[in-house]
């Protein structure tokens, strides 16, 4: 996900990213905030699959990034955790058919 000037590549993903994340909240804004949008653009967008990751990527912190995915997982229904290391709180997930359909539904 870091995107390195002038790669025009990295600058299509992070693009896509920043459309997808925009439709995400325009269409679900009483459901999902920014975070909880970037998680699942980014795993929709096979860019990241863990929380420690995604939160080093984004520069924000862990802690953030696992409220974002125990929300989008336990409430929400969006994504599965699949592992979930107690030392590191790192936690790997993807995207349920829930999660995938309503990323798939957004108009972009």
């Amino acid at each position: 996900m870091a995107a390195h000037p002038g790669d025009s590549a990295n600058d299509n993903v992070a693009d896509e990213m920043a459309v997808l994340i925009r439709a995400l909240l325009a269409e679900n804004p009483d459901t999902l905030d920014a975070l909880g949008a970037g998680v699942l653009a980014a795993s929709y967008l096979g860019l990241v699959s863990d929380t420690k990751t995604f939160a080093r990527e984004l520069g924000v912190g862990h802690a953030l990034i696992i409220r974002a995915v125990t929300t989008l997982s336990s409430e929400l229904g969006l994504v599965a955790v699949e592992r979930h290391s107690e030392r590191s709180q790192k936690m790997h997930y993807r995207l349920t058919e829930s999660g995938r359909a309503l990323v798939d539904g957004v108009g972009r």
